[in-house]
This record gives structure tokens, C-alpha cells and sequence, in this order.
């Protein structure tokens, strides 16, 4: 008797219902994978009989490709896997049969990602399931292989810790196993009995080679090719825990291809098997069928045995014609045949975006947006927001994202209601904001950096004057404990305690602080014992230098005073903790090492030696207002250096309404009123020149960022910036490639084509260049050819690599360097500022997300809006950095640019009419659809 399991998806289950075209996309629902029952020893030894019957997640091909900096993969024997789950009464059990030809690992177990590795997520909260942040019961864990002799290493690197963690792993020629043991005392929402638990389970296998020098992470896979894992559990797999074992519990075959398709052409088709279950697959057939089973079209697969490393699994490819196919909506499925005549079944729908994506194309011409632009200039420029939304579902497609998929679908729609001047519907999603932008003329943009995540920001012409976060929860009970989130080691500013009583804002209950703590990178060897003190927080591996009079902000478990101490530091620990409501003990530094935070008072600065690998910043407290706001089941948040800027953004965003011109006006009013020291026009003494407004570094799927080149370029259009540098990381191709649609389509943008140069010790931007800079030598050459091509070149994030390179600099500022800028607000700003020796400040956002919701800009000062304004207003220290999220002031830079620049910002309609004068400049020839059509890979040129 033949037996036919017939599964539809086995891991990333969807189901489809009706498709229409009018912005409603089918929908997608999760059926979880099973993880079923076994016993398991963890020894390294994966056998058959323990691991045959559960559940099996084959990464070895393009298909899970995650991300690759300058890394050529050539085939699963350089890095492909093998991952199993399974559980009993005891816990979970985690397996990897890996098949590396070059197994390196010689970083400190914290670090292990940057080398050869696993990295496992797992998550199995109830409250907070599949959602940040990380607290107890979802966990990030490195599995460093077993190199140079030495058993696998577990290393936890979320917040909570895990008791009795097991890892146990062989190695072989080019290859080695790993198993690993979670105790179900790791995940205390889980309770008895397990049965039905539901789970969720990632992976990433990290590759790297000698040849790889000084890369890091060079190239990761991981299943469904999943990106930021660490900060994405919403990534992760649904699975439950089922004790049914065998084929029928979910067999081990996964169908690799796209679960949304933009073409109807001819598409690749792979079957892949585990090792452990089938031993004698015969054949594969591959059909295409229509929702109802009708069969369309069928073929066999050509079926590829796998090596040794995985003895039994096979790979079967074909390619599929699906050019004939009229429906939008179809199933293809695999059916497997062994030398015994049973077969296994597997069907995967396939849905065809085509209609849709035309659809959207079509409301974007309805737009007219040229004419628009002449006409109504701010919702001409809002209207860039669907395109570049355009450009987000072609990604989430590209990385068979369907959440984000139906996300940005909705988006869009609402996108075009809200400007076609429709009422937005109420849907109770962080769509329905949206509805503030309803007036364009009041500049209010609405980003999403992620699903539960949007940001609301104000601008005034180009300039961001303040932004708004709203973070929502699926259970409202967590936006309080969101709330009450604070930095470890440290006093909670946002106390609930006000003499004039509890702060209100919007009518709403809420946490307000003047002052935040601000962070900065710093050299752990510039540690003074006589005037600083540390708050050591191991499991993070951070350190935070805290001047001595500053200890009665710290709040730790224990404290560590050294013998060599001087003697007024230890009077002032004794103080500090007789103050405390709650005793502290006094600790040797090995059992202060085992409590999550201490402080830590010594006598001399041998600290790189005490603590390796760890990150040092220095912690200062300036004044700042931090404000959240707990309503409903969303935190609304603003960070700003002006409370009362705060507290009006978030109440206008709150109430819900349209924000009217009048209102943003008020905003810049404040801040006029609070930071202007200068009115130059009224004494007649204005500099020539004007205000422009823009970012200077930014990445595109070229490199590691998230929205293609052009998406992200429409992205900042939307943003209302002046000018926008397009700097992946060591390659230029994409923002070449965006130079040439942007003139072939007739934009008037001021584009920059620029370059992260990033070494192992440094990140710097070039920009405009021409030609790439290697980025393969020495600091020295890397300047000389940049301005061998008439760029300029600024120090990205100062002190992020924690190189010695940048360490051993970081409070010299740019002395000795021929670098022409500094980027982000310098630790030493004031300082610097007032010994005249400050630089010039490039604000950015470094943006990855597709968003520009970080609202950190460079302004310049200068008489014309061109590639080279900029580069002297560089060179001539005519910029600002904007801050409107960071520090104590709302701008930084030279007093004389500051001064002209609020002098401008002051003249308040005057600024808006130069800006409406630009969209119509930009826009007046400009062909938005014909942009969005073209086809370009990382190896084409745009043409």
C-alpha cells in the first residue's frame, strides 16, 4: 500500500484567498512547522535513529543567501547546512550538520559571528512572541565551531542568560555536526505540558575564509535568506511542538521558489530533501496547478545527489514556464516517488504581484505628477512616497518578506487615499497615521523602519525639526513595561515624580525627563582612575566611564574596589552605597564578572587587560527632554533638546488629526524662540548665502542596506532633502547607476555619488567620486585618492570599529589627519569648539532600514545647491549638523554658520517658498514611471 502525505508548505505555509486588484492582497496565513518529540543525546553524534524523524531546515544554495560583502560562494560544499530541531520533557534539542572547506574561528566567543559560526535564535515567550526587544525567553546564541582542538563554544547574547545550556560537536574533513540542549527553564512562559507550545526558530550560518583578510561576517546564509535577525524576531519561523513523529508530522522536503512573483516568465524550481529521512528518492516531478488541483503543467526535476556530508539528500531543479498561466493565484507542487512506488506530496502557492504592481504604476501616472509638482509642489513631492513604496514591495518580494509584503501593500493604498484626499479608513494599525499628513503643505512624513514601527517627522522647508516614534505592541500590557525601559547600569531619568504633580501630555499620563544620558565612543586607555569610575555590564561586554561625581546615577548589583584605589575615590564608593535603600556587596572581580552590572573603582589604568574585547563609551548627562507616552497598545516617544518641541509633536500625534501649517509653524517658532542667538538680517549684516538641507551617508541593497538605490533616493526626495549621498559600503555601482536614471528620467536632484570606504579599522565617506577607492591600503592612500578626484572625505562614526586606529584619534579630533570632516556630534564638542579647533560636523543617518526616520542632517551654508557647494562649504567649515533627537542644542557647528543659519530658519515662509521653487525644479520634467521601470542588476549601468 502506497502512502501519500499530501503538505502544503512545510515552512513558510501560505494561503491564499480571493485577489483583487484594488489593493486587497490575498491572504497570507502561517500554518507553524512541526518540531516533534525524540530523545536526544548531545554527544556531537547525529545519528538517524535520534534525529530521522524531526524536523530538518536545509540552507545550501542561493535561495537563503543572506548577505555577501565581497564574498564569492561557490556551492554548499564553502558553506551550506543542515538544521534540526527536536524536544522532549527536558527541553529543546538543536542539531547542524555543516559543510565548510574552510572551518576559522580565532575570535573571542562574543565576536564568533565574524568568522565561521552558528548563529541560533529562538524564541518562546507568549507576551512578546516573534516581537522585540529580546528579553528572557528569546535568545541570540553563537555557536563557534570546534576549531584549533577545542569543543563548540554556546555563547548567549541577549539580555537574559541560560542555566544549563549543553553543546557538544565533531569535526571531519571539511565539515563538522553540532548539537546543542536548551533546558525548557529558559523559557519560563512555556508551560506544562509542551505539547502544542508554539516556538519560533531562526538560523544564520556565518562564513568566512582566509582569503577574506580583515572582512567582517563576509557572508551569511540563513533560512528563507532572512535578514537582521538580531534585531528582527518577527523573521523567525512559527513552529509547535507536536509529540507525532514520522513523515506525517511534516516531511523534509522544501520547495525553493519565490512565493511572490513580479514576472510571468520562465522561473527556477528546486526540491530539496533532508539527509535524514529519504534514502532512496527515484523520482521528481514538479507541477504547476490551479487552485482548484487542476494540473497546468508538469515536469521532472534532474535530481543531484549530495555529497557524503549529507548522504540521502538531493536537490531536484527544473525551471518552470509560467507565461501561459492566466491565473494570478497557483499552487506548484513536488511529487516525490521512491524505488518502493510510495510518494510524498508537497504543494507551495505561488502568487503573481504583476496586476497589482501595475496597478500601482497607473495611480502614480493618474498622480501627474509634473504637472502636480508645478501646481501643488509638497503633494507633487509627497507622491514620491509611492514610488518609493513601490520600490519596498519589489524588495520584500525580492526577499520573500510576505509580511512586510502586505505591510507596504497598505501602505501604499493608504498612501494614495490620503493624497487623493480621500478619509482614511481606520484599521487600527500604525497605518492610520497616515491620516496626519493629510495636508502636504504641512510637511509631515510618515516613515516605517519596520512593521510595529513608524516615525513621524515635521520639516520646516528641508530642515527636520523634530520626529516622533510610535512602537506597537500586540498586548498593551507590554507598552508599559516599554515605558519603563532604561539604560543598565544607570538611574531612570524618567521618573514618575513632578512637584507640580504627574506629567500630563495630551491628556494622556506620561514619563518626562529634561535630562537623558548621552553616549560617546572612548579609549579605555584615556581612563583616569583619580576622576572616573566604570560601570561594567559583562554580559553586554560594555563599559561606561563615569565621571566620579556622577556615581550616585549608577544603579548596580555589586560594587569592586581595588586595594590601589586612591582614597578619596573609596570614601566616595562608601558614601554612594550607604546611600542606597538596597545593600550591595563588595566583590573580587571574578564574582562581580557573574552579576548582570557593577561598579568598578580603581586605582590604575590596566583595564584593556581586565576586560578584552570589551566596548568602552564615555557617559555624560546633558540637558535634554525624553518623553513617552503610553496609549492604548503604541508608545509614543520624542527625544528633542527643547520639552516644550517635545511635548507638542507628540500631543499633535496623539490627537490623530491632520497637522495643519499652522502647526509645524508653531514648532519652528519654539525653537526659533528657544536656540536663535543671532538675528543677523535685522543689523543688516547677513552672510551671501542660503540654507540647504540634506544627508551625506546612506546605503542601498547594493551593499547592506535594505530599499534598492533608486528606492531609497525617492525615499529621501519624499524626506524633502536638498541633496542626498548614496555611500554603500566600497562600491559606487548602485549610486552610479541611480546618477544615470535620475538625468535619462530628467530629475533636477543635487545626487551625489559617494562610497563607505570601510577597512577593519576605520569607515570613511568619499564623496562625489567618480571611480571607486580601494579600500584595500593604508588611511593615507585611501585620502590621497579621494582627493585626487576633488571629493572630500569625512571620518564616519568615529571610534564604531573600536580599532586602535580609531581609538588612539578619537580625542585629537582631526589633527594630523587630511581628513575634511568629522561625522555625529564629537564627545569633545565644546571643547574643541572653544579652543577654535573644532571641524567641520557632517550630520547623517547612516541609514539601512529604507528610512530616513533618524532625523540627524547636514545643513550647508553656501551660495549655490551643486555637487560642488557642498564640497567647499565642506572645505570652508560652512556646515551644520543638525541634531534634532541628540544633545543638549539643536544645531552644532561654527557660531558665525549657526547664527546664518537660524537667521534664515527665522524668516519662515520665505525658507518654504525656496523650497516649493526646488520641488518644481526637480519635478518639472520629471518621469516617475518610466524611472520606476527600469531594470538594472549590481553589474548594469542603468541604461
Amino acid at each position: 500500500m502506497k502512502k501519500i502525505p499530501i503538505f502544503l508548505l512545510l515552512f513558510e505555509n501560505i494561503v491564499f484567498s480571493a485577489i483583487n486588484v484594488d489593493w486587497t492582497l490575498p491572504s497570507l496565513e502561517t500554518e507553524p512547522t512541526v518540531i516533534s518529540y525524540s530523545s536526544i543525546t548531545v554527544d556531537g553524534n547525529i545519528t538517524p535513529e535520534e534525529w530521522k524523524q524531526t524536523v530538518c531546515f536545509p540552507v545550501r544554495s542561493t535561495y537563503h543567501i543572506a548577505q555577501s560583502k565581497n564574498h564569492i560562494w561557490k556551492g554548499p560544499e564553502d558553506a551550506g547546512a543542515e538544521f534540526y530541531w527536536a524536544w522532549n520533557e527536558s527541553g529543546i534539542f538543536f542539531a547542524a550538520i555543516v559543510a565548510d572547506n574552510e572551518v576559522i574561528n580565532n575570535m573571542p566567543d562574543n565576536l564568533a559571528y565574524q568568522q565561521d559560526c552558528i548563529e541560533l535564535f529562538i524564541d518562546g515567550r507568549r507576551n512578546l512572541f516573534m516581537q522585540m526587544p529580546y528579553t528572557k525567553g528569546c535568545y541570540h546564541i553563537l555557536i563557534k565551531p570546534p576549531v584549533n582542538g577545542k569543543q563548540p563554544s554556546a555563547t548567549v547574547l541577549s539580555v537574559a542568560q541560560i542555566k544549563g545550556i549543553r553543546c557538544a560537536g565533531k569535526t571531519a574533513t571539511q565539515t563538522y555536526s553540532i548539537e546543542l540542549f536548551i533546558p525548557w527553564s529558559a523559557f519560563p512562559e512555556i508551560r506544562q505540558p509542551f505539547e502544542g507550545s508554539d516556538i519560533a526558530v531562526q538560523f544564520m550560518l556565518d562564513d568566512y575564509d582566509r582569503i577574506d583578510r580583515d572582512s567582517v561576517q563576509p557572508f551569511s546564509m540563513s533560512y528563507l535568506g532572512r535578514k537582521e535577525l538580531y534585531r528582527n524576531p518577527e523573521k523567525f519561523v512559527r513552529c509547535v511542538l507536536s509529540r507525532q513523529a514520522g513523515p506525517e508530522s511534516g516531511p523534509h522536503v522544501s520547495i525553493e521558489i519565490q512565493s511572490v512573483i513580479l514576472e510571468k516568465k520562465t522561473v527556477p524550481v528546486a526540491i530539496e530533501t533532508g539527509s535524514m529521512t529519504y534514502d532512496d528518492i527515484e523520482s521528481v516531478k514538479v507541477n504547476i496547478e490551479s487552485k482548484d488541483g487542476k494540473i497546468l503543467s508538469g515536469k521532472t526535476a534532474k535530481i543531484t545527489r549530495y555529497s557524503d556530508c549529507w548522504k540521502n539528500a538531493i536537490r531536484a531543479q527544473t525551471n518552470l514556464d509560467l507565461k501561459k498561466i492566466n491565473e494570478d493565484r497557483f499552487l506548484v507542487s513536488a511529487i516525490l516517488k521512491d524505488k518502493q512506488g510510495d510518494t510524498t506530496i508537497v504543494r507551495k502557492p505561488v502568487f503573481f504581484a504583476g496586476n497589482l504592481m501595475a496597478e500601482i504604476l497607473s495611480e502614480i501616472q493618474k498622480a501627474d505628477i509634473r504637472n502636480l509638482s508645478q501646481k501643488e509642489p509638497f503633494r507633487a513631492a509627497a507622491f514620491l512616497g509611492t514610488a518609493s513604496c513601490y520600490e519596498k514591495i519589489k524588495r520584500t518580494i525580492e526577499l520573500n518578506d510576505t509580511k512586510r509584503l502586505q505591510f507596504s501593500v497598505r501602505e501604499t493604498a493608504a498612501r494614495f487615499d490620503v493624497l487623493n484626499k480621500k478619509i482614511l479608513k481606520k484599521t487600527d494599525t500604525l497605518i492610520d497615521l497616515l491620516a496626519l499628513s493629510a495636508e502636504p503643505e504641512a510637511q509631515v512624513v510618515v516613515e516605517y523602519p519596520s512593521n510595529d514601527t513608524a516615525v513621524v517627522t515635521f520639516y520646516w522647508a528641508s530642515i527636520p525639526l523634530v520626529s516622533v516614534n510610535v512602537k506597537k505592541f500586540r498586548d498593551p500590557t507590554q507598552v508599559q513595561i516599554a515605558a519603563r525601559e532604561k539604560i543598565p547600569g544607570f538611574v531612570d531619568l524618567l521618573e514618575d515624580k513632578n512637584p507640580a504633580g504627574p506629567v500630563v501630555i495630551a491628556g494622556l499620563p506620561a514619563r518626562a525627563s529634561s535630562w537623558s544620558y548621552s553616549m560617546f565612543y572612548f579609549n579605555i586607555k584615556s581612563f583616569d582612575p583619580e576622576k572616573q569610575m566604570l560601570v561594567v555590564v559583562p554580559e553586554k561586554r560594555i563599559l561606561y566611564v563615569i565621571d566620579n561625581e556622577k556615581v550616585d546615577n549608577t544603579e548596580v548589583d555589586a560594587i569592586v574596589v581595588s586595594e590601589d584605589a586612591s582614597e578619596n575615590t573609596k570614601n566616595l564608593v562608601r558614601k554612594y552605597a550607604g546611600s542606597l535603600k538596597k545593600k550591595l556587596q563588595f566583590l573580587g572581580i571574578d564574582d562581580a564578572m557573574k552579576t548582570p552590572v557593577f561598579l568598578f573603582a580603581c586605582g590604575k589604568n590596566n583595564l584593556p587587560e581586565l576586560f578584552p574585547g570589551f566596548r568602552a563609551y564615555r557617559v555624560r548627562i546633558v540637558k535634554q527632554a525624553i518623553i513617552r507616552i503610553p496609549f492604548k497598545d503604541m508608545l509614543v516617544s520624542v527625544s528633542h533638546p527643547s520639552r516644550w518641541v517635545a511635548e507638542k509633536a507628540a500631543g499633535l500625534v496623539i490627537r490623530g488629526n491632520p497637522v495643519l501649517e499652522s502647526d509645524v509653524d508653531g514648532i519652528r517658532k519654539i525653537l526659533v524662540k528657544e536656540f536663535a542667538f543671532s538675528m543677523k538680517s535685522s543689523e543688516n549684516v547677513r552672510s551671501e548665502g542660503f540654507v540647504f538641507c540634506g544627508d551625506l551617508h546612506a546605503h542601498s541593497n547594493f551593499s547592506d542596506g535594505y530599499l534598492s538605490p533608486v528606492g531609497i533616493t525617492l525615499e529621501s526626495m519624499y524626506c524633502f532633502m536638498d541633496f542626498f549621498a548614496l555611500t554603500d559600503h566600497n562600491t559606487i555601482d548602485g549610486a552610479l547607476i541611480v546618477s544615470n536614471l535620475l538625468s535619462k528620467n530628467s530629475f533636477s536632484y543635487t545626487f551625489i555619488v559617494g562610497q563607505e570606504i570601510t577597512t577593519g579599522d576605520f569607515h570613511m565617506n568619499g564623496y562625489p567620486l567618480k571611480k571607486v577607492i580601494s579600500w584595500n591600503t593604508t588611511a593615507d592612500v585611501i585620502i590621497k585618492d579621494v582627493h585626487s578626484q576633488n571629493a572630500v572625505i569625512q571620518w564616519n562614526h568615529p571610534g564604531w570599529t573600536n580599532s586602535e586606529w580609531e581609538l588612539t584619534r578619537i580625542d585629537s579630533g582631526l589633527s594630523g589627519l587630511d581628513v575634511d570632516a568629522w561625522e555625529h556630534i564629537p564627545s569633545n564638542y565644546y571643547e574643541w569648539k572653544k579652543k577654535a579647533e573644532l571641524p567641520a560636523l557632517i550630520g547623517s543617518t547612516d541609514s539601512h532600514d529604507g528610512t530616513f526616520s533618524n532625523p540627524e542632517r547636514t545643513i550647508i551654508f553656501s551660495t549655490k545647491l551643486s555637487e560642488k557647494g557642498i564640497v567647499n562649504a565642506i572645505k570652508n567649515h560652512n556646515t551644520v549638523l543638525i541634531s534634532p533627537s541628540k544633545g543638549s542644542d539643536f544645531l552644532y557647528g561654527e557660531s558665525t554658520t549657526i547664527a546664518d543659519v537660524w537667521d534664515i530658519i527665522s524668516q519662515g515662509y520665505e525658507m518654504k517658498k525656496v523650497k516649493e521653487n526646488q520641488i518644481r525644479k526637480m519635478l518639472r520634467n520629471a518621469d516617475v514611471v518610466r524611472l520606476l521601470q527600469q531594470k538594472y542588476t549590481k553589474n548594469s549601468t542603468g541604461d
